[in-house]
C-alpha cells in the first residue's frame, strides 16, 4: 500500500517533469520524526451522534534533511522518501477500512529572494482500501526557518467537518528531534 501511495504521489510528476535524468540530493543530517495520528468521529458504534476522538497510532522513523537548492521544482515532483520514512497506520473512516499515510520531510530551499530555509513539513493522507488509489483528507503543514540548523520542533494539521455533513475526520501531530 506504501508503494502504491509514493507512485500515485508521484505519477503526475512524469507528465510535468522528467525524474528520469534526476540525481540524487545531497543529505546534510538526519534527524527523528515522532508522528501521532487521532480520528475524530462523530457517531458510535450504535449510530448514536456524539463527538469523540480515539489515538490511532504513534511511531518514530527516521528522515534524511536533503539540500534542494536551486532544485526546488525537481524535488517538488521527483523527491519521495522511501517507504521507511512513511507512517502507516490501520483506521476506520466514515465506516470504511482505511490507512492513513504520513510523510515527514525536512528540505534546506532557497527562496527567490536571496534567503535560505530550513523547511520542515508533513503531508498526511488518508486512502480507503475499498479504493487504494484515490486520497482524501489532504492534511499539509509546514514550518520554514531561516536558521538552517536543526532545531526541535512540532507541527500540527487536522482535517474535520462537522454540520450538516458530519463525516470522520483526523489530527496529526509531528515532532521533529535532531
Amino acid at each position: 500500500m506504501i508503494q502504491i501511495l509514493l507512485s500515485i504521489l508521484v505519477a503526475p510528476a512524469l507528465a510535468q517533469f522528467d525524474c528520469a535524468d534526476s540525481k540524487p540530493f545531497k543529505i546534510v543530517d538526519t534527524q527523528n520524526a515522532h508522528v501521532d495520528v487521532a480520528r475524530f468521529f462523530w457517531t458510535d458504534q450504535a449510530g448514536q451522534k456524539i463527538e469523540d476522538a480515539e489515538e490511532i497510532c504513534s511511531m518514530t522513523v527516521s528522515i534524511p534533511t536533503y539540500d534542494i537548492r536551486g532544485r526546488e521544482e525537481e524535488a517538488y515532483w521527483c523527491l519521495k522518501g522511501s517507504s521507511d520514512q512513511v507512517v502507516s497506520c490501520p483506521m476506520m473512516m466514515d465506516g470504511e477500512k482505511s490507512q492513513v499515510f504520513v510523510l515527514p520531510a525536512v528540505w534546506i530551499r532557497h527562496l527567490a529572494t536571496g534567503t535560505d530555509l530550513r523547511d520542515s513539513h508533513f503531508h498526511a493522507y488518508v486512502v480507503s482500501e475499498a479504493v487504494p488509489t484515490a486520497f482524501r483528507q489532504d492534511v499539509f503543514a509546514r514550518v520554514q526557518l531561516e536558521d538552517l540548523k536543526p532545531v526541535p520542533l512540532r507541527l500540527d494539521g487536522a482535517h474535520k467537518d462537522g454540520e450538516p455533513a458530519y463525516r470522520d475526520g483526523y489530527y496529526v501531530m509531528v515532532r521533529f528531534q535532531p
